[in-house]
């Protein structure tokens, strides 16, 4: 009489199912890091959306004019303060001619807030102006 049957034993079965529970262990794992590395992602887009607007908000600001201050657009606030780096000068036109603007470089601290919270902090170097002179008439 034969008495051996087909199909898998139970220790067959036990190394199988290990076998997959470390697959399926590896691939939450790879998935659970994709997931965390998009919401990093996500929030250094979401920055550099905030810090985009903020120079979009100081280019409209004339640091000779307003050296330091605060602006808001929505749930974002941009404060700014600002120094001079070098001294006013003429302004000269494109021909080497005196220009009607004095200009003054300014280095500017900016912080942009959002609900009172800030999200970034940066440097950067921008141009203040004055007009000084007028046009010769005659």
């Amino acid at each position: 009489m034969n008495t051996r049957q087909s199909g898998f034993s139970l220790l067959e079965s036990i190394v199988a199912l290990v076998i997959l529970s470390m697959v399926v262990g590896a691939l939450f794992a790879w998935q659970h890091v994709s997931y965390v590395t998009l919401d990093r992602a996500r929030a250094h887009a979401e920055r550099n959306e905030m810090v985009r607007s903020a120079l979009a908000i100081m280019d409209h600001v004339n640091m000779l004019k307003q050296p330091e201050g605060e602006r808001t657009a929505g749930s974002l606030a941009v404060k700014w303060s600002s120094k001079p780096v070098a001294p006013r000068r003429q302004g000269r036109t494109f021909s080497g001619h005196l220009s009607l603007f004095d200009l003054q470089l300014f280095t500017v601290r900016v912080m942009v807030l959002q609900r009172g919270r800030t999200v970034a902090q940066f440097r950067y170097r921008k141009l203040g102006y004055v007009q000084a002179r007028k046009i010769n008439e005659g």
